[in-house]
């Protein structure tokens, strides 16, 4: 992980006052992977929108 990102999301933390360090961390890491997932999904469209394969490095993942 780069070191300017931190290890909890502030926005995590503020969606979830109560939880944890350990809560945050894993919830932080659940918001990342999922964020990742909708990226992936917007390249593939827009790069099948344009009608190129931008995205071809990204198949076999």
């Amino acid at each position: 992980m780069r070191k300017d990102i931190p290890k909890i999301s502030p926005l995590v933390r503020e969606l979830m006052p109560g939880a944890t360090e350990e809560e945050l961390q894993e919830a932080t890491e659940n918001l990342r992977a999922y964020l990742a997932v909708a990226y992936r999904i917007f390249r593939r469209l827009e790069a099948e929108k344009s009608g190129t394969n931008e995205d071809s490095d990204l198949d076999g993942v």
